[in-house]
């Protein structure tokens, strides 16, 4: 989380107005004993790191490291070729291609990427989560940390990933120490670097007209005068923000209730594992080899057979 990040507590509930509130959401995570979830998408979000941190933990012992060059300045990384496969849609292609022309030796390159947010989606590949590291160290302009990692999840067709920054970086109307979010940064990113069909720009355009910036900020305030200069120079952003303006407002974008709207739609894991597994060998090769003792192909039995009572097959 960047540095000065603020949560807004929750308050502790609807002013009574004689509407009858809906019944309280009741959360059934098992494995939490204190800090239940309060909606439904957090739940959902639990239990996809989970079955993440699961696959994640099964596939390491026996996946390969491959090296890929990151940035301008070309810094090397060893990363999980599996998980890469797993998670990515551009990786899974552009391995698939080296696979077939038998190139694999030729480091796979991302010369535009920035390392320091590819670092974040390595270690969310492997560990669910961004670098335990204060973000100061690493990323320079806090307030498009989420924002970069979202947009480096679009590159490498990781929604996965996009989910994660949206729900870490934007959820429960997440402000900055100095002011409000989004912040004129963000905002000219968004419209300079998204397109108008981007969950993550749509998801800005709403947080502008929630914070109302020019009611926030008085005419002669240096914010005030960089907002004038954004309408300036994006048009579309006004039109964005007054169709925003027309709908129901009272939570904000980043609101647990309202935030689902922006994510994107993922992938199943399980089953992109079960594939990756079935690729590679038929079930029948699995299965003899996981009964003469092969610790991978049992445990990617298990993986096959997770609906199934039958685990491991007895030795007939």
């Amino acid at each position: 989380m960047p540095p000065g990040k603020k949560r807004k507590t929750a308050s502790n509930g609807p002013e009574d107005n004689g509407e009858r509130s809906p019944p309280e959401f009741v959360c059934k995570c098992e494995d939490l004993e204190e800090s239940k979830h309060k909606h439904a998408i957090q739940c959902e979000c639990h239990r996809r790191i989970s079955v993440h941190k699961n696959i994640a933990s099964r596939l390491c012992p026996w996946s390969e490291k491959i090296p890929i060059v990151v940035g301008a300045n070309q810094q090397k990384f060893h990363v999980d070729k599996c998980l890469l496969q797993l998670h990515s849609g551009l990786f899974r292609n552009k391995l698939a291609d080296l696979e077939e022309m038998e190139n694999e030796q030729k480091p796979l390159s991302l010369p535009e990427v920035d390392p320091a947010i590819f670092a974040e989606f390595v270690c969310w590949m492997e560990a669910g989560v961004f670098l335990p590291i204060e973000p100061e160290i690493l990323h320079p302009n806090p307030f498009l940390f989420g924002c970069n990692c979202w947009y480096l999840g679009r590159v490498l067709e990781a929604a996965s990933f996009q989910n994660f920054a949206l729900m870490e970086e934007f959820c429960d109307e997440v402000y900055y120490a100095g002011g409000y979010w989004p912040a004129v940064e963000a905002v000219r990113f968004a419209y300079e670097v998204l397109g108008n069909d981007s969950g993550l720009r749509k998801f800005i355009a709403d947080s502008v007209a929630f914070i109302k910036p020019f009611e926030v900020f008085s005419e002669g305030h240096e914010e005030y005068g960089r907002w004038c200069q954004l309408f300036i120079d994006f048009p579309e952003l006004g039109l964005d923000v007054a169709k925003a303006a027309g709908r129901d407002n009272r939570k904000s974008p980043g609101n647990i209730e309202n935030i689902g709207k922006y994510m994107e739609e993922e992938i199943d894991l399980n089953e992109s594992w079960e594939e990756m597994i079935l690729k590679a060998r038929t079930r029948a090769e699995i299965e003899k080899d996981a009964r003469d003792g092969c610790i991978r192909s049992k445990v990617e039995l298990v993986h096959l057979n997770r609906d199934k009572e039958e685990v491991i097959p007895e030795a007939r």
